[in-house]
């Protein structure tokens, strides 16, 4: 499909959104690193189920000059709009076959149903979905993850798979394949008075500067590992019982414990070690390019050429090492906030 029919099929889908919101339609604006986004919401109950991990990053709205994005996120019955595309069309990752050209780009998310489209010339990216209900627990814990992947490509931003910790002079990102350790080092640092938490899963980097952003206050956990993180246990949604994962916010739990934006010195490999104590060993950025980008590029759909080089830009400014886990969560966190210190003296 040509970009003129993409495009005219896309006008057409925006009216859909407008039909179903009405009067209750409700805006909010985030940061998005220095930049601004404005969130479009048919109504306050997908607002609530979709901004609820990006509550730390609400901006006044009379605030912003210029917002560098927008997204329309809606749900209902869209009879008698029609999609130009069968589910013969999905190819893999949800991919729509003759929907994605260099300005346009659009997904069907398999299990939920929801269609991810955006425009690069616009700036614009919308999400749909029958009904809010259906929205997974995860898309609750990273929403509109795609949408800023691919808003990220002309900018020197770049989504990462990777938590964040730090304070506001220095930061790490912890890196790494599932079951690595990267959530549980991450959650570590809310035992400590002066670590702070950007994030346990996805982070927003200024690849250019060397600054982490904050982009979601959701952390999850997996069951099992409460038991052994067990201060996580009061911090947990109820209302996420069934999920795969426990589910904490922390903007709602303990707001005072998350890093907004940080200097990014350190890229830390977590790895699960036998022993009883901590430790940090150098490595190097060619171990931290494999454990960001193949899970980065894999769980983010397109835009990988451009994904590719912002990792392998930042990894060579990050000083690199891998951190041996011990037993006890406070001390993990312990270790990492001494390294920062008496690392950031010889930095200085």
């Amino acid at each position: 499909m040509t970009d003129d029919r993409i495009e005219l099929f896309l006008q057409e889908f925006k009216e859909c959104y407008y039909k179903a919101s009405g009067k209750e339609e409700q805006n909010i604006s985030i940061r998005l690193g220095s930049e601004h986004a404005k969130l479009h919401f048919s109504n306050q109950h997908i607002a609530e189920k979709m901004s609820r991990s990006l509550a730390h990053l609400k901006a006044p709205s009379e605030s912003v000059v210029l917002n560098t994005l927008s997204v329309f996120c809606f749900e209902g019955n869209l009879s008698p709009f029609s999609f130009p595309w069968t589910p013969a069309d999905f190819e893999v990752q949800g991919l729509i076959k003759g929907m994605n050209t260099d300005r346009f780009q659009t997904i069907y998310q398999h299990g939920s149903g929801a269609i991810i489209l955006f425009d690069q010339l616009r700036k614009e990216g919308f999400y749909y979905i029958d009904s809010a209900t259906n929205i997974p627990y995860w898309e609750v814990s990273f929403p509109f993850r795609t949408l800023f992947h691919w808003w990220t490509r002309d900018t020197p931003y770049q989504l990462l798979h990777a938590g964040g910790i730090g304070d506001i002079s220095s930061s790490m990102i912890i890196t790494g394949k599932s079951g690595s350790g990267k959530s549980s080092t991450c959650l570590s640092s809310l035992l400590h008075q002066q670590l702070f938490l950007a994030g346990d899963d996805y982070v927003l980097i200024d690849t250019q500067k060397g600054i982490l952003y904050s982009l979601y206050n959701c952390v999850k956990i997996e069951w099992g590992n409460l038991e052994r993180l067990n201060f996580l246990k009061k911090l947990t949604d109820t209302k996420f019982k069934d999920a795969d994962k426990a589910m904490i916010f922390v903007n709602e739990r303990c707001s005072e414990k998350i890093l907004t934006h940080s200097e990014l010195h350190y890229s830390f490999i977590p790895v699960i070690s036998r022993e009883g104590k901590t430790k940090v060993i150098e490595s190097n950025p060619a171990e931290a390019l494999k454990s960001i980008a193949p899970t980065t590029l894999f769980q983010l759909p397109l835009i990988r050429t451009e994904a590719f080089g912002k990792c392998v830009a930042l990894v060579k400014r990050l000083r690199t090492y891998q951190v041996m886990l011990g037993t006890d969560p406070g001390e993990i966190a312990e270790t990492l906030y001494v390294f920062l210190n008496k690392d950031g003296l010889n930095r200085v």
